[in-house]
């Protein structure tokens, strides 16, 4: 089966292409052959993130991608993307050109991540139109029962949704020791967006402090919010205790998380299944997390961490200090975290079960 992804440029940063670089070291144990073509702008370039050149470079993309289908022949389309305005408009125009060269092959819309405004708006606003594209899919794969359950709700056929999770390459990470430091360190590692929180994570480390002023906090990851967290008053006062590292990944990340104490994701919206998350639990971390996406469904407070509300710097600084207090339930924690991606988020078994989905659609 030949078989086409859609998603963001792989030089970008995120959980989507991360995951879908993940994929690609089993492709050579699968029957399939697998085809990319870009989505969306490249975020690391100036030029063609220009708003004026990113219009251009979707229009010409748009007249591309017909002739490169009519190249590839290809048995099955996957595109990858998000539930907001400009992933679910561009996306939903690949769709269409792809329907109408190949209208009975095969189609897959993997929906990764979700934000609720938007999903009511156009339910509210154009519900039928929705309802008809979704159901125009073979299959559709989401990250949360609880998106299968929203599209359901709405007249989506159940039957087409499949409920997976993401997952992470386990052997990469036990190949490396934690390291044990005298000094704690908090971990934020996400893309720097502020609706992932960071200005909470930020607001939080003077209220730490104020418990240990030894304290490190270590920032890792870029996007459109870098430059003002790098600026934030808190960030320039307390800088001896702040560290940006920028984007980072392979050994590098594997390293950082490894030697951090705890891992805080205090993300505002629909998460699907952080990358990130799985692989601070597989460094043995707690998570403090917000309830938001699938969290709600990957963690469960008080065992895989402590769970807060969204936009609440007093409960993550309150829920660090509670954590650095409490060595043996740190220890817990980590260990029942790293036991849980052993059992539910080896990639191996995730990409055989995509793989399924690709020959039932």
């Amino acid at each position: 089966m030949k078989i086409i992804k859609l998603y963001e440029h792989k030089a970008n940063t995120g959980g989507i292409v991360n995951f879908q670089l993940d994929l690609e070291k089993y492709y050579e144990y699968s029957q399939n052959e697998y085809f990319y073509f870009r989505t969306g702008k490249v975020r690391n370039s100036r030029f063609l993130s220009n708003s004026l050149i990113r219009w251009f470079d979707l229009a010409l993309s748009y007249l591309i991608f017909p002739f490169y289908l009519m190249i590839i022949n290809p048995d099955l389309i996957e595109i990858n993307t998000t539930l907001i305005r400009k992933s679910y408009y561009r996306d939903k125009m690949y769709f269409n050109i792809f329907n109408f060269l190949f209208s009975k092959r095969k189609t897959l819309l993997f929906i990764h991540g979700w934000n609720e405004s938007f999903y009511d708006s156009i339910i509210s606003m154009e519900k039928n139109k929705a309802v008809n594209y979704f159901n125009s899919y073979n299959s559709i794969i989401v990250l949360a029962n609880s998106f299968s359950n929203r599209l359901k709700s709405i007249g989506v056929d159940q039957t087409q949704i499949s409920v997976i999770t993401t997952g992470i390459d386990l052997a990469t990470f036990e190949k490396r020791k934690r390291i044990v430091s005298k000094i704690d360190s908090i971990l934020f590692l996400s893309r720097m967006e502020e609706e992932k929180g960071i200005v909470d994570f930020i607001n939080a480390i003077p209220l730490i402090l104020n418990y240990d002023k030894n304290i490190i906090f270590n920032v890792a990851g870029d996007g459109s919010f870098l430059s003002e967290a790098k600026n934030h008053e808190i960030s320039k006062t307390y800088s001896e205790n702040i560290n940006f590292h920028g984007y980072i990944k392979g050994e590098e990340k594997i390293k950082l998380l490894k030697s951090s104490t705890v891992y805080v994701f205090p993300s505002y919206h629909g998460e699907g299944c952080p990358v990130s998350v799985l692989e601070a639990m597989a460094s043995e971390l707690p998570i403090i997390y917000t309830n938001v996406g699938a969290m709600k469904e990957l963690l469960l407070d008080g065992i895989n961490g402590i769970c807060i509300h969204p936009r609440d710097p007093k409960a993550i600084a309150k829920s660090v200090i509670d954590l650095i207090t409490n060595r043996l339930v740190m220890k817990k924690i980590g260990e029942a975290n790293k036991k849980m991606i052993k059992e539910k988020f080896d990639l191996r078994k995730i990409f055989s079960r995509i793989e399924d989905i690709y020959h039932n659609a």
